[in-house]
């Protein structure tokens, strides 16, 4: 049975092979976007997005949204969604991700110059596809499986994508059709890369918007991160070293059923970590156990039951000394594989 981002993918398949070789090694990007002479620039804050590689094919549904109100003159709305994952789409060591870019504006006065959109990685061995970006030279909406896009009030420009040199992996440019006040872009892609050696891989995004409000040219900038990283380890000498940020992991029983954690604690510190399944994909029935070793490697505290549950585990512990503390998380029993969340968290006084 083909996989599902083969499915959704056939058809662009079909559309890269006629890629022209020139824009695969160069590109050249028109004048217009490189902004007009009076031009003052907003760029917001990164907003991060990160999990543990999963195994095999699995529906992750996790997007990050931002609304941007540059005072009473413009807005934009942009939504960039995790759609699904195959850690096999070509081959046992190639990963692929679908991206879901859904990004809409409107100006009060003046209008909407351009829209850029611009993958980056520091890797070699990864690529973006414009899912059948081809189709963006007729119809302003083509269906599957030629291409899903959507564009409101805006026109075809330029583009570069399949560039596995480090750095620009992909670019996507449009103008503004007759200065309209609202634009709307939806569109897929998808980031393929090689997964070797349990790295961690980490993608940059980031829409460039230009619109002009009746007296000069705004630049609003909103960068997105995506971090997809390598198992989160099997044993005390490969667990994966935490601080009390959040973590998205990934079990499932057949292939990957347990991770260890490692977090520098002091003594007298009160560890407080909750391991909650994710609500989807639906029907993975993530059952979690968690244990707690100290510096030594001594079994302290657990949350753990024999019967079948599907709640958060909840542990808190007061450190007796001081050094690297070790959490395991243990999926048991039958149930696909999916994410679950750990928030680990330090309180009290240190010694």
């Amino acid at each position: 049975m083909k996989s599902v981002i083969e499915r959704k993918w056939m058809g662009f398949a079909l559309l890269s092979v006629v890629v022209p070789v020139g824009m695969l090694v160069a590109f050249k990007f028109s004048d217009m976007f490189r902004g007009p002479n009076e031009l003052s620039t907003v760029e917001y804050p990164v907003l991060n997005l990160g999990f543990e590689r999963p195994c095999g094919t699995i529906d992750l549904d996790k997007s990050l949204h931002r609304t941007s109100l540059i005072g009473d003159e413009a807005s934009v709305i942009s939504d960039f969604i995790i759609d699904d994952y195959d850690d096999a789409v070509f081959g046992s060591d190639t990963n692929a991700l679908n991206i879901g870019i859904n990004i809409s504006a409107s100006v009060s006065n003046g209008f909407v110059e351009n829209l850029r959109m611009i993958f980056e990685e520091d890797c070699n061995c990864s690529e973006i596809v414009w899912f059948g970006v081809n189709s963006l030279y007729s119809e302003p909406y083509i269906p599957y499986p030629q291409g899903p896009y959507l564009l409101e009030n805006l026109r075809y420009e330029n583009h570069v994508h399949i560039t596995w040199d480090a750095g620009v992996k992909a670019r996507l440019e449009l103008s503004g059709v007759n200065q309209p006040k609202t634009i709307r872009f939806l569109g897929f892609a998808s980031w393929v890369f090689q997964h070797v050696h349990n790295e961690t891989h980490i993608l940059r995004f980031r829409s460039e918007l230009v619109y002009y409000n009746g007296t000069h040219y705004t630049k609003v900038v909103l960068p997105v991160e995506t971090t997809v990283w390598g198992d989160a380890g099997d044993s005390f000498e490969t667990a994966r070293e935490i601080t009390t940020s959040d973590q998205d992991g990934y079990l499932w029983v057949v292939e990957d059923p347990e991770d260890w954690y490692k977090i520098e604690v002091k003594n007298g510190q009160a560890i407080q970590l909750n391991a909650t399944p994710a609500d989807y994909p639906p029907g993975t029935w993530q059952d979690l156990e968690v244990y707690l070793y100290n510096p030594n490697r001594e079994l302290v505290a657990s949350a753990a039951e024999p019967e079948i549950d599907y709640i958060p585990e909840t542990l808190n512990y007061t450190a007796g000394m001081s050094g690297y503390w070790y959490i395991q998380i243990v999926k048991v029993r039958a149930g696909g594989g999916g994410l679950y969340h750990l928030s680990v968290n330090l309180a009290g006084e240190s010694s």
